[in-house]
């Protein structure tokens, strides 16, 4: 039997909002943040079963990929479940653009 994934996209911008920013939803500012993801992490402990997380960053702007990634391992670092937590970020958005391009 399969373990199921629950994923979990994470939202993260820098200061104000530009025009140039793509906004999804609600970002994270990390200049300000009062962010959701370990509460999101820590309701999770309430599952009863087997379960992975993948929590996916998702920048406002590439350049602040860097700062997002470290931000939300942190998080996750600090966090003490009783799953499995992975993270895709810049650094693996890049290595799967660089792919898709190449197969293009």
């Amino acid at each position: 039997m399969k373990k199921p994934v629950i994923v979990v996209p994470s939202y993260w911008s820098q200061g104000p909002i530009t025009e140039t920013d793509v906004v999804y939803d609600h970002p994270t500012d990390l200049l300000n943040p009062c962010e959701t993801l370990s509460k999101t992490l820590k309701s999770f402990e309430k599952i009863t079963g087997k379960f992975d997380v993948l929590v996916i960053g998702c920048p406002t702007r590439t350049s602040i990929g860097k700062d997002m990634d470290r931000s939300v391992l942190e998080l996750i670092k600090s966090s003490t479940p009783s799953y499995r937590i992975k993270y895709f970020g810049s650094k693996e958005y890049n290595i799967l653009k660089s792919f898709i391009e190449e197969k293009l």
